[in-house]
């Protein structure tokens, strides 16, 4: 398949999911590759809407306002092949 190439960070995170076989969470895919957790969750949301990812929501600590909900993200079989398209 022919897929536009993504930016530098965007390859880093494909390379960081398609490492990680099972999914990775958002902030800890944000400090292992030391991109802001901003500009990872644009690059999610783009990978999510060419249909590259899917994200699930895990809420911790429900009754507390202070724990943000989890993101897990994983890789879709079209994702796979963009990534192993990008990555040497």
């Amino acid at each position: 398949m022919d897929y536009r190439r993504p930016r530098k960070s965007g390859i880093q995170v494909l390379a960081h999911l398609l490492a990680s076989e099972g999914g990775a969470w958002g902030y800890q895919m944000a400090q292992d590759l030391s991109i802001s957790p901003t500009v990872l969750y644009h690059i999610l949301d783009r990978f999510e809407g060419k249909g590259w990812i899917t994200k699930r929501t895990e809420i911790m600590e429900p009754d507390s306002p202070w724990k943000p909900p989890r993101k897990f993200v994983q890789l879709t079989d079209k994702g796979r092949a963009a990534a192993e398209q990008f990555i040497d």
